[in-house]
């Protein structure tokens, strides 16, 4: 990584990941610690619903892969481990051998918030606002969830109870920092930042299709990346599916790739997975 020649990939991840994995506390309904392992389970069908940290620094027991499997099984829930690049073969054989398989793979993009970077952001497109929201005004609060998260649901699903609870409660969270774009007044995209333990994390970002490329996503992107610095964040960072649109708009405002993380799932009968009623 040419923007950080004093970090590994390693090093970037022990510092990433467990900030990753204390994400859902405050946010989702359960969190418990076993081993290095964070979980979590928010509803069936949840994006909560998940485990960080397995096979960071150590492999784990198998004692502690059963007591993995049981918190999400005794919740009807398939269990979803978020693991890095970095994790043992040895650890994955294990996991293979208990009928977990690669569900996605993600990468995780940073751009350090120096002044080069982050000084002088391009001039929006003249139609385009992007302005703050205040987490503690109800309506305005429930429009950028509606926003935000309108590229994880089907068009026109309505956003459910328990996926609302939940942004809501992350978007509380200190250090949180919200945005809403508009165009003629229509609010068209959202996202969120949170500041913590060095990083600013990018996350909760959509745009309404009719108004995508036309530079929302990246005028979100600046917005965040600005806040995050005034909050005395050195580094940017964002979760990405490989090849799609917030890679794409990340690479062009100069973020790199952090390291590789891959999701792991153990299907079985009567277990609900992510997104699933």
């Amino acid at each position: 990584m040419t923007c950080m020649p004093r970090l590994t990939r390693r090093d970037l991840a022990l510092r990433f990941e467990p900030v990753q994995a204390t994400a859902m506390v405050g946010i989702a309904a359960v969190c418990e610690q076993i081993g290095e392992t964070s979980v979590s389970f928010g509803g069936k069908g949840s994006w909560t619903n998940r485990a960080v940290g397995l096979g960071l620094t150590r492999a784990p027991t198998p004692g502690e892969i059963d007591a993995i499997d049981a918190f999400f099984a005794s919740r009807g829930v398939v269990p979803r481990l978020e693991l890095t690049a970095f994790v043992d073969p040895v650890v994955l054989r294990a996991l293979a051998s208990r009928g977990y398989t690669l569900a996605t793979t993600m990468e995780l993009l940073v751009l350090p918030l120096d002044v080069m970077n982050v000084a002088a952001p391009p001039a929006l497109a003249a139609e385009i606002e992007v302005s703050r929201v205040d987490a503690a005004d109800d309506v305005a609060l429930r429009e950028h969830c509606e926003v935000a998260s309108s590229g994880f649901r089907a068009d026109g699903a309505p956003l459910a109870r328990q996926e609302l609870e939940a942004l809501v409660a992350a978007a509380r969270l200190d250090g949180t920092d919200l945005f809403i774009a508009r165009v003629a007044g229509e609010p068209v995209g959202a996202g969120s930042c949170r500041t913590r333990s060095g990083f600013v994390t990018l996350f909760g970002t959509s745009v309404r299709p009719p108004f995508r490329r036309r530079g929302v996503h990246r005028a979100l992107i600046d917005a965040r990346i600005h806040a995050g610095r005034a909050r005395g964040g050195p580094l940017a960072a964002v979760i990405s599916a490989p090849g799609g649109p917030t890679e794409r708009n990340a690479i062009r405002r100069g973020f790199e790739l952090g390291y590789a993380r891959f999701v792991l799932e153990r299907r079985a009968e009567g277990l609900v997975g992510l997104g699933e009623a």
